[in-house]
């Protein structure tokens, strides 16, 4: 299809604001998982989601929510499993707010019922919500099925998408997600379309397929570079801005890796989402999180991290510094180039296969 101007999100990604934070040490987003409960199928579930899950209690996130809001932080994303299947999510959403934080849920989308939908738009409505993400890998019906169990999955989380439309939640407010694996990067371009065009979303957020949790298990989903390339270079072409070739598959910038972290249901303290708990530096199930964050804010951050190899030559290390994740997962070495960026020239077009 042609392509037509999209607002350039990759300036919110470096906003004054988000600058100013990393530059200063100051916090900006915290991560929550909230349960591991989900019905959906992923084969490439980065937590290792399943049906019935643990859930973090409604005293402990209260709790967290006020060491947040006390450390500074500006936004909260509420993950999972599947973040809505948490029976408090509203009133967390609630109490954030009044709290100064602002929320985002993410969502694979199948408990968006009409009812479900409904109370979303009016979250949203009152402010309590800035945001919503929805996870759908790819509209093809048969690369879907390579990266999930059930045929039925897929119709039934793009009704649960137009649910949240219907009910009145912004779609320029509602952020896809993608986790790049090889299935979705060989129908990237109809996907891409069919969310900026049919669905009306203003961005495509695209995360990389890690071999950890569920994708330990299926490390043929793996993307090649070739198709990583393709699939960015697609995107940035789509939106007319080529500042998303900067941080190649990185997508959420060194900025925001300084300035947010990830809080597990089992209570740890985590620099990153797709980190195994071994780089846990507290959990709050020991002590606050204010406490923790007062003895260890720089290496939450990654502010005491050199990194090593291309990465710490490239002209765009302003901003990007590579996937600390990938390096891990693929390298084994957190400090190593990104191995999944081609502007590496060392990267493999394949590391698991």
């Amino acid at each position: 299809r042609e392509t037509r101007p999209v607002e350039d999100i990759f300036d919110k990604y470096i906003s004054p604001a988000k600058m100013q934070a990393a530059q200063s040490g100051m916090l900006y987003k915290a991560d929550f998982e909230l349960n591991l409960t989900c019905p959906c199928t992923c084969k490439i579930c980065f937590s290792g989601s399943y049906r019935t899950g643990p859930m973090m209690p409604r005293e402990k996130v209260l709790e967290a929510i006020d060491d947040i809001a006390g450390l500074g932080f500006k936004q909260i994303m509420w993950e999972g499993g599947e973040s809505l299947l948490h029976p408090n999510i509203f009133e967390f959403v609630e109490y954030a707010y009044e709290k100064g934080l602002r929320s985002g849920i993410v969502s694979g989308g199948l408990p968006i019922t009409k009812k479900v939908a409904e109370r979303l738009a009016r979250a949203y409505e009152k402010r309590w919500m800035n945001e919503f993400i929805i996870h759908i890998d790819t509209i093809d019906p048969e690369n879907f099925l390579k990266l999930h169990d059930n045929p039925q999955e897929l119709p039934a989380r793009i009704q649960g998408y137009r649910n949240l439309i219907g009910a009145g939640f912004p779609a320029k407010r509602i952020m896809p997600c993608i986790t790049l694996t090889r299935p979705a990067a060989e129908k990237i371009e109809e996907t891409i379309d069919w969310y900026i065009d049919e669905m009306g979303a203003r961005f495509v957020e695209i995360t990389m397929f890690k071999p950890m949790g569920a994708g330990g298990l299926n490390k043929l989903l793996e993307p090649p570079l070739s198709l990583i390339k393709k699939t960015h270079e697609y995107r940035a072409k789509k939106f007319g801005s080529p500042n998303w070739d900067r941080i190649g598959s990185t997508e959420c910038s060194t900025i925001q890796c300084r300035t947010d972290f990830y809080l597990t249901v089992e209570g740890n303290v985590m620099p990153c989402s797709q980190m195994p708990d071994s780089f846990a530096v507290g959990n709050i199930y020991q002590e606050r999180l204010m406490d923790i964050f007062l003895k260890y804010r720089d290496t939450i951050a990654l502010r005491d991290m050199k990194v090593k190899g291309q990465c710490a030559a490239c002209e765009n290390n302003d901003i990007c510094y590579g996937c600390r994740s990938s390096a891990y997962w693929y390298l084994g070495d957190i400090k190593g180039p990104d191995p999944k960026c081609w502007r590496n020239p060392e990267a493999k077009e394949l590391y698991l296969s």
